[in-house]
């Protein structure tokens, strides 16, 4: 590949098959949740993880009672019952409990429920005794049972109410089960100003939930979860360092005299594994393009990422040629972005201010979840600017954009 005929489509192609790869390497937490109608299961997953299964519809039928969402390659996956009642229900509940926990623990540790979440109301008087036997017959199949009270109020000295602090304990000391032992986490999801009430509880309880789940899925779990972005930050600034290193142990060489096609590969492979890491809905053509429209022009100043996203490869390949010959530098597919190269620096740099380059816009994706983000004339400039920051000498970085 030279420089002057950058291949946009290849690139693209190359990105979704890395997003894929690096999707099934981090696996799928798989959650069951419980609780009756209306106790807040939907709001609670919406808060922690963006997922409102009222808003996707049914899953897929597991059993009559029993649906499951999403699931590889997603890194997230959630058993739902749309709400089971205490009477005559139960002893069907109880038998499709059986079918779905079967065997849990010798299957594929992606196929497996790592965690059950039972969900209730804190607004509620009692806590009865087929729930309590329902708790136990999950807690049966080795799965960590977490009790969780939602829309829990507090008084004005920020503690939870009497009422509350009165069900937790009547469930407390029924000695369930329980992960942790004798613990109900007090929740409330959606903060409501005309009450009074803040968002809380909800951090509290990913940290128990991360505690509860194989180590090995602790990555699937920082990607699917909403809440921390600083341990997205961390998994993806791992990702970093491990291509930098990588790039390193290539030497020194100046990128412009390396092979191009290695590193424009290596590029591709580390984006896709940060968008992974962030937990990046992929959105399998609209990523994969303005990926490869950041690799291909860098964010050159005078396109638009809504533009490139729409041209065809090869138009953005004589973009990049365009912008290679305006600027008479020497340049790299990860962008016509002006790199200092002339000053010697070498792939290793490269690597890491195109990463974290790279990360900033998979948090400006996350952080607009309500907008076509993918195709905001805002990305290819944001990426451009934080490559300018970190990459090369003050005298070589790209100007703010």
């Amino acid at each position: 590949m030279a420089t002057g005929n950058p291949d946009f489509d290849g690139i693209t192609r190359r990105f979704g098959e890395e997003v894929a790869q690096a999707r099934y390497e981090l696996g799928t937490v798989n959650i069951a949740v419980f609780g009756n109608t209306g106790v807040g299961k939907s709001t609670l997953l919406n808060a922690v993880f963006g997922k409102d299964l009222a808003a996707t519809g049914a899953g897929d039928a597991v059993t009559a009672h029993i649906q499951y969402h999403g699931g590889a390659p997603e890194p997230l996956g959630v058993y739902d019952t749309p709400g089971f009642e205490t009477g005559a229900g139960q002893d069907t509940l109880l038998s499709e409990i059986d079918q779905v926990f079967a065997d849990n623990d010798r299957k594929p540790l992606s196929e497996r429920i790592h965690a059950v979440w039972f969900v209730e109301n804190s607004q509620t008087s009692r806590f009865v005794d087929a729930q309590a036997a329902l708790v136990q017959k999950l807690a049966s199949s080795g799965v960590p049972v977490m009790m969780v009270l939602t829309r829990v109020r507090r008084t004005p000295a920020g503690k939870p109410t009497t009422a509350t602090k009165n069900l937790a304990r009547s469930i407390v000391d029924r000695s369930l089960p329980l992960t942790p032992p004798s613990t109900v986490f007090l929740v409330n999801a959606v903060a409501d100003p005309e009450l009074g009430d803040p968002e809380h509880g909800l951090n509290t309880l990913l940290e128990a939930t991360f505690q509860a789940i194989p180590r090995e899925l602790h990555e699937a779990l920082v990607a699917a979860q909403r809440l921390d972005m600083e341990r997205k930050r961390r998994a993806a600034s791992r990702i970093v360092n491990r291509f930098t290193l990588t790039s390193a142990a290539a030497g020194a060489t100046p990128v412009p005299l390396a092979d191009l096609v290695l590193v424009t590969g290596s590029l591709t492979r580390m984006f896709a594994r940060i968008s992974a890491a962030y937990g990046i809905p992929f959105k399998k053509k609209q990523l994969a393009r303005l990926a490869a429209a950041v690799l291909v022009t860098g964010g050159a100043a005078t396109v638009t990422s809504s533009a490139i996203v729409k041209m065809s490869g090869k138009q953005v390949a004589k973009l990049a040629t365009r912008e290679t010959s305006k600027l008479g530098a020497r340049l790299i597919p990860v962008a016509n972005v002006v790199v200092a190269a002339a000053a010697g620096t070498g792939s290793a740099m490269v690597a890491k201010a195109a990463g974290h380059a790279w990360c900033r816009v998979c948090e400006y994706i996350l952080k607009h979840p309500d907008s076509d983000a993918l195709v905001n004339d805002d990305v290819l400039s944001l990426f451009q600017h934080h490559f300018g920051r970190r990459s090369g000498p003050p005298d070589d970085r790209l100007p703010a954009a």
